[in-house]
């Protein structure tokens, strides 16, 4: 009944969102960076390169440790990098920049 519903569920669709683990969307809630950094990815289509990332010295941030649920998408989204990308829509970091 909410005013963003057709939206989310577009969205949701398109898997640029998931939600949350108990199911549902909380539009009204205040977005996260992480959340944020998780959809723009998603929405270009980018990932990234966890062996790179974890071998190399990206972008980090004290809050954010590697086993928290967004860590390589922060990662990605604040790291500039070259990347390929191949036949199976699988990015690979190339170097830093």
């Amino acid at each position: 009944s909410t005013w963003c519903y057709k939206y989310v569920l577009e969205l949701s669709d398109a898997d640029v969102i998931d939600g949350y683990s108990d199911g549902t969307f909380k539009p009204m809630a205040t977005i996260t960076r992480a959340e944020v950094a998780t959809i723009v990815n998603r929405m270009l289509a980018r990932t990234a390169d966890r062996n790179f990332v974890d071998s190399s010295a990206v972008t980090r941030f004290d809050d954010v440790p590697a086993t928290y649920w967004a860590y390589y998408n922060i990662a990605e989204a604040t790291t500039a990098h070259t990347h390929t990308i191949d036949n199976d829509g699988v990015e690979s970091w190339g170097r830093l920049m």
